[in-house]
């Protein structure tokens, strides 16, 4: 069944990990030309992400509250955007997405890596 909603953690104020709230009614992110949605697997938890959710770097990393934070990740991708030649659906991939504490993040293809299989 095909939806246009997801699970994903959502930050609406900067501050402590208090700030974390899962949502079970978000958006799913669309891909641009260029861009790929991945359906995340494994998301990683870096330095970067907590410094962001605390509000210490707003001036550098500008965020619309609320937002998904996360960038780090791996999964499988779900669909891909015109003008995407390197990746198919059902690649397994790794990187960096937009929002990957959540079901679905969407990438630039330059940001992704294929998780090839080598016999």
């Amino acid at each position: 069944m095909h939806t246009s909603k997801m699970k994903a953690i959502q930050i609406y104020q900067y501050g402590g990990p208090d700030t974390l709230q899962f949502e079970q009614e978000v958006h799913k992110p669309q891909p641009a030309a260029g861009e790929v949605l991945v359906r995340i697997q494994y998301a990683g938890a870096i330095p970067l992400d907590w410094k962001i959710r605390n509000g210490w770097l707003q001036d550098v990393f500008v965020k619309e509250l609320p937002y998904t934070p996360g960038t780090a990740m791996s999964g499988i991708v779900e669909t891909v955007s015109e003008g995407v030649d390197t990746f198919q659906p059902g690649d397994r991939v790794f990187g960096n997405v937009k929002g990957s504490y959540a079901e679905y993040g969407m990438a630039p293809t330059t940001d992704l890596v294929c998780i090839c299989q080598t016999t």
